[in-house]
This record gives structure tokens, C-alpha cells and sequence, in this order.
């Protein structure tokens, strides 16, 4: 079975590296693309989705700003099984500081170096998603472009749509998420001390769910 994979924001599938999945299972990365100009969030998805072979069961897995992604995609596609980790499913899930990203359209005022200089990044927006117990994390994140970012800030602030998927849903979060807060999330399966990298800290127990989940009938 394949598992098409959509990373978090900027990174890759080395994301993912750490899980142990059952033999028959095979990850698919959907690499991210540079954005079109004023390009909707539906139409960037469906250029993402473009190397799925939909004639074909398949599982979509998303993380973190993936999982908005792959929620987008389940509205033209129709994956087996969605597994969706460290990510939100409606806006009322989003932090406060993201709320007000939207009604103040802050990202069409940040710098060039805002998205492009680690030490900024430390301090702003993307603090959260740096841990000093991972000094090799920003190996992870490989596509930073400006209009990237910049396209995906906005992206993430303003997304308020509610899936329509109706198939079977793995949701995994972290307690300890403080990117996407536990204490906001609905009806997930909570990773005890998960962080909003868990991919990379919990990577056992994360396996296990997932193999569990794509084995039942």
C-alpha cells in the first residue's frame, strides 16, 4: 500500500525517517511546490497531488501544515485512509496568534529576512517549531523560498474549511504541542509528551498507531 506523504511547513520526507512501518507499506513523497502567483490553496493542492495514482488505493498522510494539504486534496481525491498528525481540522483549532495573522494580514509586512534568517525565526514566528534538543533540525527543512513562505503563512492563517472526507481518519497530536495547541484539538489521539516534532521524538509509538491503523480491514 502506498502512503502518499505531505511534510510540515518547508521540510521533507526525512520528516517521516524515523518511522518504522510494516514491510508492505510504501511512502510516497509529495514534494512542496513553489507557489504560483496568488495561487488559491485549492489549486496549489491540486498540482501537489498530481503524482498520486488515484486508479489505485492509497492512504494520504499529512503533518502539521501537510495535513491542511492533504485535507484540501481528499476534496477532488478520495485516499483509502487519511492519517492526518500535528495538525489542525477547523479554524476554531487555531491559536490566537495565528487569529490574529489572519485579521491583521500581518505576512504582507514581514521582511525577506523573516522567513530566510534562522536567528529572526528563532525569535518570531516559527520559534515554536525550533527545539535546542535538536540542533540538526533545520536539515529537515529544505524548501524556504520567500514566496513559499510567504504563500504559506497566509495560507495557514486564513484556512478555515472543515473536511468532507468521510473514509477512516487516524488523527495523532501531541499534548505537548504548543505550535497547534492539545488543549484547542478535537477528537484526536493524543501522543503523551508529543511535542509538535513527535515525528522526530515519538517515532516508535507514532509507528505503531499508523501500522495498526493501515492493517485493519
Amino acid at each position: 500500500m502506498k502512503i502518499y506523504t505531505i511534510s510540515g511547513l518547508g521540510a521533507d520526507i526525512k520528516s517521516f525517517e524515523f518511522l518504522e512501518l510494516n514491510p508492505d507499506v510504501e511512502l510516497v513523497e509529495l514534494p512542496w511546490l513553489e507557489p504560483l502567483k496568488s495561487e488559491s490553496i485549492e489549486d496549489y493542492a491540486r498540482r501537489m497531488a498530481a503524482p498520486i495514482d488515484a486508479k489505485k488505493d492509497f492512504i494520504l498522510m499529512g503533518y502539521s501544515f501537510g495535513g491542511i494539504i492533504a485535507q484540501e486534496i481528499c476534496e477532488f481525491l478520495k485516499p483509502k485512509k487519511l492519517i492526518l498528525i500535528s495538525t489542525i481540522v477547523h479554524e476554531n483549532e487555531k491559536p490566537n496568534f495565528m487569529r490574529w495573522g489572519r485579521k491583521t494580514k500581518a505576512h504582507r509586512w514581514l521582511p525577506y529576512s523573516f522567513f530566510t534568517n534562522h536567528k529572526v525565526l528563532s525569535y518570531t514566528f516559527f520559534r515554536k517549531l525550533y527545539d535546542p534538543h535538536l540542533p540538526q533540525l533545520s536539515r529537515y527543512f529544505t524548501h524556504t523560498s520567500h514566496s513559499y513562505l510567504k504563500w504559506s503563512v497566509k495560507n495557514i492563517t486564513r484556512w478555515e474549511k472543515k473536511s468532507t472526507f468521510e473514509g477512516e481518519i487516524l488523527r495523532l497530536h501531541g499534548s505537548r504541542d504548543i505550535v497547534f495547541p492539545s488543549k484547542k484539538i478535537k477528537k484526536a489521539q493524543f501522543i503523551p509528551k508529543g511535542t509538535h516534532l513527535m515525528l522526530l521524538q515519538r517515532a516508535k509509538k507514532i509507528s505503531k498507531e499508523i501500522n495498526d491503523f493501515v492493517t485493519e480491514k
